[in-house]
Protein backbone atom coordinates (compact mmCIF):
# COMPACT_ATOMS: atom_id res chain seq x y z
CA UNK A 1 0.00 0.00 0.00
CA UNK A 2 1.36 3.72 -0.93
CA UNK A 3 2.50 5.58 2.19
CA UNK A 4 -0.31 8.37 2.92
CA UNK A 5 0.95 11.55 4.12
CA UNK A 6 0.70 13.13 7.29
CA UNK A 7 -2.86 15.00 6.49
CA UNK A 8 -4.54 11.90 4.59
CA UNK A 9 -3.41 9.95 7.35
CA UNK A 10 -5.51 12.39 9.58
CA UNK A 11 -8.28 12.27 7.74
CA UNK A 12 -8.98 8.51 7.18
CA UNK A 13 -8.67 8.78 11.41
CA UNK A 14 -11.41 11.06 11.80
CA UNK A 15 -13.68 8.90 9.25
CA UNK A 16 -13.39 5.70 11.14
CA UNK A 17 -14.04 8.05 14.20
CA UNK A 18 -17.31 9.17 13.12
CA UNK A 19 -18.13 5.85 11.50
CA UNK A 20 -17.57 3.97 15.24
CA UNK A 21 -19.30 7.19 17.13
CA UNK A 22 -22.32 7.89 14.74
CA UNK A 23 -22.29 4.55 12.64
CA UNK A 24 -22.00 6.81 8.74
CA UNK A 25 -19.20 8.51 7.55
CA UNK A 26 -18.57 11.77 8.32
CA UNK A 27 -19.87 14.69 4.91
CA UNK A 28 -17.37 16.37 3.06
CA UNK A 29 -18.59 19.66 4.99
CA UNK A 30 -17.41 18.18 8.70
CA UNK A 31 -13.98 17.02 7.27
CA UNK A 32 -13.58 20.63 6.44
CA UNK A 33 -14.60 22.06 9.00
CA UNK A 34 -12.31 19.51 11.21
CA UNK A 35 -9.46 20.34 9.44
CA UNK A 36 -10.20 23.99 8.83
CA UNK A 37 -10.42 23.35 5.04
CA UNK A 38 -11.72 26.67 2.82
CA UNK A 39 -12.80 24.18 -0.01
CA UNK A 40 -14.92 20.75 -0.66
CA UNK A 41 -12.73 20.14 -3.50
CA UNK A 42 -9.61 20.03 -1.12
CA UNK A 43 -11.53 17.37 0.99
CA UNK A 44 -12.68 15.21 -2.37
CA UNK A 45 -8.60 15.22 -3.26
CA UNK A 46 -8.01 13.88 -0.22
CA UNK A 47 -10.60 11.24 -0.57
CA UNK A 48 -9.59 10.07 -3.72
CA UNK A 49 -6.10 9.95 -2.60
CA UNK A 50 -7.44 7.45 -0.08
CA UNK A 51 -9.54 5.47 -2.26
CA UNK A 52 -6.46 5.33 -4.43
CA UNK A 53 -4.03 3.89 -1.84
CA UNK A 54 -6.77 1.60 -0.83
CA UNK A 55 -7.64 3.26 2.28
CA UNK A 56 -11.31 3.44 1.67
CA UNK A 57 -13.88 2.31 -0.49
CA UNK A 58 -17.14 4.02 -2.01
CA UNK A 59 -20.24 2.46 -1.68
CA UNK A 60 -22.66 3.57 -4.63
CA UNK A 61 -26.26 4.54 -4.03
CA UNK A 62 -25.55 5.03 -0.89
CA UNK A 63 -25.50 8.74 1.01
CA UNK A 64 -21.79 9.56 2.62
CA UNK A 65 -20.80 6.05 1.19
CA UNK A 66 -17.44 5.83 2.52
CA UNK A 67 -15.82 2.99 3.93
CA UNK A 68 -12.54 2.40 5.33
CA UNK A 69 -10.35 -1.13 4.17
CA UNK A 70 -10.54 -3.30 6.85
CA UNK A 71 -13.96 -1.97 8.39
CA UNK A 72 -16.52 -4.63 7.26
CA UNK A 73 -19.84 -2.84 5.45
CA UNK A 74 -22.99 -3.99 6.60
CA UNK A 75 -23.96 -7.49 5.06
CA UNK A 76 -27.72 -8.76 5.48
CA UNK A 77 -26.18 -11.47 8.05
CA UNK A 78 -24.52 -8.85 9.91
CA UNK A 79 -26.98 -6.62 10.86
CA UNK A 80 -29.01 -7.34 14.07
CA UNK A 81 -32.74 -6.26 14.54
CA UNK A 82 -32.80 -3.54 17.34
CA UNK A 83 -36.23 -2.26 18.45
CA UNK A 84 -36.84 1.37 18.96
CA UNK A 85 -38.97 2.07 21.69
CA UNK A 86 -41.70 4.31 21.42
CA UNK A 87 -41.15 7.83 23.41
CA UNK A 88 -38.09 9.43 24.77
CA UNK A 89 -35.49 8.39 27.22
CA UNK A 90 -35.40 11.07 29.73
CA UNK A 91 -31.45 12.60 30.03
CA UNK A 92 -33.35 14.58 33.60
CA UNK A 93 -36.44 13.89 35.28
CA UNK A 94 -37.73 10.31 35.05
CA UNK A 95 -40.43 8.97 33.15
CA UNK A 96 -42.42 6.06 32.34
CA UNK A 97 -41.12 3.44 30.46
CA UNK A 98 -42.68 2.89 26.87
CA UNK A 99 -42.51 -0.87 25.69
CA UNK A 100 -44.18 0.04 22.64
CA UNK A 101 -41.89 -0.41 19.16
CA UNK A 102 -41.86 2.49 17.25
CA UNK A 103 -39.80 0.83 14.66
CA UNK A 104 -37.12 -1.41 14.05
CA UNK A 105 -33.81 -0.79 13.46
CA UNK A 106 -31.07 -2.72 11.52
CA UNK A 107 -27.35 -2.23 13.19
CA UNK A 108 -24.37 -3.71 12.27
CA UNK A 109 -23.38 -6.23 14.86
CA UNK A 110 -19.48 -4.49 14.66
CA UNK A 111 -20.95 -1.27 16.37
CA UNK A 112 -23.04 -3.30 19.19
CA UNK A 113 -19.48 -4.45 19.99
CA UNK A 114 -20.88 -8.12 19.46
CA UNK A 115 -23.94 -8.14 21.64
CA UNK A 116 -27.28 -10.08 20.34
CA UNK A 117 -30.55 -9.85 19.88
CA UNK A 118 -30.83 -8.26 23.83
CA UNK A 119 -30.97 -4.94 22.85
CA UNK A 120 -33.03 -1.92 22.65
CA UNK A 121 -32.69 1.55 21.38
CA UNK A 122 -34.38 4.84 23.08
CA UNK A 123 -34.10 8.60 21.69
CA UNK A 124 -32.67 11.10 24.23
CA UNK A 125 -34.54 13.89 25.64
CA UNK A 126 -32.74 16.39 28.48
CA UNK A 127 -28.97 17.43 29.28
CA UNK A 128 -28.55 15.89 32.10
CA UNK A 129 -25.85 13.30 30.23
CA UNK A 130 -23.82 16.07 28.38
CA UNK A 131 -20.59 15.47 30.63
CA UNK A 132 -20.84 12.06 29.27
CA UNK A 133 -21.08 13.15 25.36
CA UNK A 134 -24.78 12.49 25.07
CA UNK A 135 -26.68 15.23 23.77
CA UNK A 136 -30.87 15.93 23.59
CA UNK A 137 -31.75 14.15 20.87
CA UNK A 138 -29.20 11.28 20.32
CA UNK A 139 -30.31 7.52 20.65
CA UNK A 140 -28.86 5.07 23.10
CA UNK A 141 -28.67 1.53 22.76
CA UNK A 142 -28.60 -0.80 25.17
CA UNK A 143 -28.55 -4.53 25.91
CA UNK A 144 -30.80 -5.99 28.56
CA UNK A 145 -29.70 -6.89 32.06
CA UNK A 146 -30.31 -6.27 35.42
CA UNK A 147 -26.81 -5.49 36.73
CA UNK A 148 -24.05 -2.63 35.93
CA UNK A 149 -20.06 -2.75 36.64
CA UNK A 150 -18.93 0.95 38.26
CA UNK A 151 -19.38 3.53 36.40
CA UNK A 152 -21.33 1.72 33.49
CA UNK A 153 -24.09 4.24 31.83
CA UNK A 154 -27.47 2.34 32.36
CA UNK A 155 -31.12 2.42 32.10
CA UNK A 156 -32.71 2.53 35.07
CA UNK A 157 -36.23 2.50 37.27
CA UNK A 158 -36.38 4.89 39.90
CA UNK A 159 -39.83 5.16 41.83
CA UNK A 160 -41.32 2.64 38.29
CA UNK A 161 -40.26 5.95 35.90
CA UNK A 162 -36.94 5.24 33.73
CA UNK A 163 -33.84 7.23 33.50
CA UNK A 164 -30.18 7.27 31.65
CA UNK A 165 -27.98 7.89 34.11
CA UNK A 166 -23.98 6.99 35.11
CA UNK A 167 -23.86 3.69 37.67
CA UNK A 168 -21.92 4.55 40.74
CA UNK A 169 -21.62 2.08 43.74
CA UNK A 170 -21.37 3.87 47.62
CA UNK A 171 -21.40 3.01 50.71
CA UNK A 172 -25.50 2.52 51.64
CA UNK A 173 -26.44 2.49 48.56
CA UNK A 174 -25.97 3.32 44.38
CA UNK A 175 -25.54 6.31 43.06
CA UNK A 176 -27.27 7.39 39.53
CA UNK A 177 -25.17 10.23 38.53
CA UNK A 178 -25.80 12.91 36.18
CA UNK A 179 -22.95 14.25 34.44
CA UNK A 180 -24.28 18.20 34.18
CA UNK A 181 -23.91 19.81 37.43
CA UNK A 182 -27.35 21.76 36.78
CA UNK A 183 -28.75 18.17 36.26
CA UNK A 184 -30.19 15.83 39.39
CA UNK A 185 -29.06 12.78 40.41
CA UNK A 186 -30.14 9.60 42.39
CA UNK A 187 -29.19 7.84 45.38
CA UNK A 188 -30.67 4.74 45.89
CA UNK A 189 -30.51 2.50 49.20
CA UNK A 190 -29.41 -1.17 49.56
CA UNK A 191 -29.80 -3.62 51.84
CA UNK A 192 -26.88 -5.16 53.24
CA UNK A 193 -28.43 -8.34 51.92
CA UNK A 194 -29.37 -6.99 48.52
CA UNK A 195 -27.27 -8.85 45.93
CA UNK A 196 -27.88 -6.01 43.05
CA UNK A 197 -29.59 -2.79 42.56
CA UNK A 198 -33.39 -3.26 42.27
CA UNK A 199 -34.70 -1.27 38.93
CA UNK A 200 -31.34 -1.59 35.82
CA UNK A 201 -33.37 -2.57 33.08
CA UNK A 202 -30.00 -1.94 30.55
CA UNK A 203 -26.33 -1.25 29.89
CA UNK A 204 -25.70 1.53 27.35
CA UNK A 205 -23.34 0.01 24.77
CA UNK A 206 -23.67 2.35 21.77
CA UNK A 207 -24.27 6.38 21.79
CA UNK A 208 -26.02 6.82 17.82
CA UNK A 209 -25.32 11.00 17.70
CA UNK A 210 -28.20 12.99 16.28
CA UNK A 211 -27.01 13.54 12.45
CA UNK A 212 -27.98 17.41 11.96
CA UNK A 213 -28.19 18.03 7.91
Amino acid sequence: MEALTKKQKEVLDYIVQKIEEKGVAPSYREIAKRFRLRSLATVALHVRALIRKGCLAREKWRARGLTPTGYASPTPGSLIPVPLLSGFLPAGPTQELSEEVEKTLFIDRYLLKGSGRDCFAMKVRGISMTGAGIEDGDMVVAKRQQFADPRNLVIALKDGEVTLKRFIPQDGGVLLKAENPQAQSYFIPLKADDQRVKGIIGKVIKVIKDVKP
